[in-house]
């Protein structure tokens, strides 16, 4: 393994999702914080690009159980979690062909509020806690 600062070491370029990966302090706590910890991680790494070119992997936060608590009503989650995924994903530069292979995405829940993954996602790199996505408990 390379030190990031090496060349030709791994690039990580980190996408901006605004809204969808803030209020770091309050997302920080519990199983859910490394959703914080890794974002913090790749965005102020050695290993982060700016440009998109060189980067070997894309990671895309989303603190989504934090989102959940502070925006979405409880009754309907999973279902407005999965829009807000879908829509995510569509607003990617770089999620297109073999590019879809280097992104990462984050699911520290027992349940992935993403039942659409299968469609979305399914070439990335999913990086979970759990091993049961949420069809699989119906």
């Amino acid at each position: 393994a390379r030190a990031c600062g090496a060349p030709g070491a791994m690039r990580v370029y980190v996408y901006d999702t605004g809204k969808l990966a803030n209020n770091a302090l309050a997302c920080s706590a519990g199983m859910e914080g490394v959703e914080v910890f890794f974002h913090r991680f790749f965005a102020v790494g050695t290993c982060r690009t700016e440009d998109p070119q060189e980067a070997d992997l894309f990671y895309v936060p989303f603190y989504s159980f934090c989102y959940q608590n502070e925006h979405i009503a409880p009754g309907n989650e999973t279902a407005e979690l999965d829009a807000l995924n879908l829509n995510l994903v569509a607003s990617l530069a770089h999620f297109r062909g073999s590019a879809k292979a280097k992104h990462l995405f984050l699911f520290p829940h027992e349940f992935w509020d993403f039942p659409s993954w299968r469609s979305a996602v399914a070439e990335a790199h999913l990086l979970v806690v759990e091993a049961n996505p949420l069809e699989w408990l119906g």
